[in-house]
């Protein structure tokens, strides 16, 4: 009986001494770490929101790129409303455009730029009117929240990265 342990023992820590080899890491892992926007995948969306001034201090139209991915496509719904200046406060704003746009790599790199301008014109100090516009990208588990108040009426950056998706 001592003998038949004594073997069992043996053979569990040699077994378990074997030269193991590494998982490797699986192709869906790697494909997106490889992308601009890997992380964008799943419930995690990016959203870019651009909120304007034509209305002076009671604000104006928004626009929005809601970025998600489906079946590993990454895409971008564009939606701009329209807001009526002589009732600012009205909250039935009406949608003047809505498209879903396909996106590539260009659009991808273009994104990214987007993105580190927001950071670094986000961490200069404007001086802060009620006036002006706002933008700022947010990815919806807050794991990035940029914003960038400008006094001017449009930023040339975004401007920018509406004509790349648009394309």
């Amino acid at each position: 009986m001592k003998k038949i342990l004594f073997l069992l023992i043996i053979s569990v820590f040699t077994g378990s001494c074997g030269t193991s080899k590494k998982k490797p890491k699986s192709k869906f892992a790697d494909e997106y770490q490889k992308r601009i926007l890997g992380n964008v995948m799943g419930l995690n969306r990016l959203e870019l929101n651009a909120s304007f001034d034509e209305c002076g201090e009671w604000g104006g139209h928004n626009e929005s790129f809601d970025i998600y991915r489906e079946n590993k496509i990454l895409y971008a719904e564009y939606i701009e409303d329209i807001v009526d200046c002589k009732n600012p406060y009205d909250e039935n704003r009406k949608i003047a455009e809505r498209k879903t746009i396909r996106l590539n790599e260009k659009h991808e790199k273009a994104i990214a730029e987007y993105l580190n301008s927001l950071l670094e014109i986000g961490l200069k100090m404007e001086f802060p009117y009620h006036a002006g516009s706002y933008y700022q990208a947010v990815m919806n588990d807050s794991t990035m929240i940029l914003k960038y108040h400008s006094v001017s009426s449009s930023w040339k950056e975004y401007e920018r990265l509406k004509i790349v998706l648009n394309k």
